[in-house]
């Protein structure tokens, strides 16, 4: 994922996957590929972040689902777009489209799960969240592996 981030100097991004997982995941990988990219990416470019941090973990809710988390340190997502972040143009910066978050919520939807953010607390920044369902197999929540942070440059 990191060849894809847009450069960023100063940028740190840690990847923390749960290891008992990885193998049974089944799905779309172009599409889930291109949801964290958005996210990610968003989160270099708007979120003025200096660590961001992606996550895959068990859906505790559901057994059949996975979370892919984006977590970043950035200025947050101001309260008055909260509402309609994942709206179609809908848009902070006169440089970008306004389809990106709008994208990753639709493809999110066809693939059988969800879009969702919300503000870190009590630190700053934003949390964006992809809920999608995974062929069901021995997932331990138990255990998580952290990898090496790496920087984008």
């Amino acid at each position: 994922i990191h060849r894809f981030m847009p450069k960023s100097r100063g940028v740190t991004v840690q990847y923390r996957v749960h290891p008992a997982c990885m193998d049974d995941v089944v799905g779309n990988s172009n599409w889930t590929m291109l949801m964290l990219i958005n996210l990610l990416s968003n989160a270099c470019k708007h979120a003025i972040a200096s660590h961001i941090w992606l996550e895959v973990l068990p859906c505790r809710q559901s057994p059949h689902h996975l979370v892919y988390q984006v977590t970043d340190d950035g200025i947050g997502v101001s309260q008055e777009y909260v509402g309609q972040i994942f709206s179609s143009f809908a848009t902070t910066d006169r440089t970008g489209s306004g389809l990106g978050l709008y994208t990753v919520a639709q493809l999110a939807r066809r693939l059988g799960g969800a879009a969702s953010h919300h503000q870190r607390t009590p630190e700053p920044g934003s949390v964006f969240s992809i809920v999608l369902p995974y062929v069901a197999g021995s997932c331990d929540t138990s255990s998580f592996r952290a990898s090496e942070g790496r920087a984008v440059s």
